[in-house]
């Protein structure tokens, strides 16, 4: 059955985790993960907020109706937040910040508010030697028309023919430009044993971002918001509130 775009965007209402009263807080969840990641701060956060924990396309039980770029995703939470009055609060991990990027200048001013970015991808990382050479093999592999189907991360793989296409479109798009823009408030949280955004993507973000103060959470990995629960939720609560 193909799946369109309304599909996915009645899947995205219907599966997210909708709670609480008051502005909105809208959590916007990393690559190959779900709503579920934000378990230890949906319930806690719904106290405060009405917390809007969506499963973007392809992740969970939401199609994807084609390879998505990051503009597709920023269009379906767009439309998701049309449903919705007031002002939202963001927090993104991940691949979320990229989506979230993508959808601020889509938004009006008195409809986007603070930001929190936590382990948040969209800067270009530093590529080690050993990197460097394995795409370079790639490439020549492909050129001569060799198989490649061993390169990449066992996650790719394991992607379907429709994701991996979204994958290329979204780890390909340069967002410095889009990160430069951001006029919000903003939070970064980075974990000082992040290997997936490492910390220095997180000061250099916070470069980028004017109006942003950058905190590290010591002894957290990539997902600190799991990590260090309670530290990281406390931080939260004192920006937003």
């Amino acid at each position: 059955m193909t799946v369109g775009v309304s599909d996915a965007l009645n899947d995205m209402l219907d599966n997210a985790f909708i709670k609480g009263e008051g502005e909105n807080l809208l959590f916007l969840h990393g690559y190959l993960s779900s709503k579920e990641s934000f378990f230890k701060q949906t319930e806690y956060f719904s106290k405060y907020f009405r917390v809007i924990a969506p499963d973007l396309a392809g992740f969970s039980d939401v199609g994807m109706p084609y390879p998505y770029a990051l503009n597709d995703y920023a269009r379906d939470v767009r439309r998701l937040l049309d449903r919705f009055d007031g002002k939202t609060h963001f927090i993104a991990h991940s691949f979320g910040a990229r989506v979230l990027f993508r959808l601020l200048p889509t938004l009006p001013e008195n409809k986007a508010g603070k930001l929190v970015l936590t382990g948040a991808a969209g800067i270009k990382p530093r590529f080690s030697l050993k990197k460097k050479l394995a795409v370079r093999s790639y490439k020549i592999r492909r050129k001569l028309g060799l198989d490649v189907s061993a390169f990449g991360s066992s996650d790719y793989r394991s992607l379907s023919a429709v994701m991996k296409k979204s994958f290329v479109k979204i780890v390909n798009e340069r967002l410095e430009e889009k990160i430069r823009s951001v006029k919000n408030v903003c939070l970064i949280i980075s974990g000082d044993k992040d290997k997936e955004t490492p910390p220095y993507t997180a000061r250099r973000m916070h470069k980028l971002i004017k109006n942003s103060t950058l905190t590290t959470i010591v002894g957290a990995g990539h997902f600190a918001f799991i990590e260090k629960a309670g530290e990281f939720n406390v931080l939260v609560k004192e920006f937003l509130l």
